[in-house]
């Protein structure tokens, strides 16, 4: 009983230390969308109201959103930051594009393969004349 009772205790230890390592790797992760939002309003300062509209929300698989939330994996996030940090700039702004362009927004009838291709080739072309006028104005997404 004494034994089974340490075997369950130094679980509970491992258990919180790893809430404790994941809560300071999402605080770290919202410290970089942050900084990711405020890079794209320096750029872009036109788009403020877009960039500044979502509610940032930890949820497992890439980043996605539903308009009102920034949905974002934690270690996906802090992954594209250590391999490329502008990565997530340019996730980001695409994100954002997408509400800008209200492609969130459709009908029944539509076909949702095309439209979702429609919709990606649209915000990508957007996406790189964007970053290539901030770059001709000396700054840098």
């Amino acid at each position: 009983e004494h034994r089974a009772h340490g075997a369950l205790s130094g679980r509970v230890v491992l258990m919180e230390d790893y809430v404790e390592k994941f809560r300071q790797a999402d605080a770290l992760a919202q410290n970089i969308l942050r900084l990711t939002r405020n890079t794209l309003l320096v750029n872009l300062r036109f788009l403020d109201l877009a960039l500044s509209q979502f509610q940032l929300t930890s949820y497992p698989g890439t980043l996605a959103t539903d308009g009102q939330h920034l949905f974002y994996d934690t270690y996906y996030v802090l992954s594209m930051y250590k391999r490329e940090r502008g990565r997530n700039v340019r996730d980001y702004l695409h994100i954002v594009l997408h509400c800008v362009f209200r492609h969130l927004f459709t009908s029944a009838n539509i076909d949702r393969r095309c439209w979702d291709l429609a919709c990606d080739i649209a915000v990508e072309s957007a996406k790189r004349a964007f970053i290539e006028a901030v770059k001709l104005a000396g700054g840098e997404l």
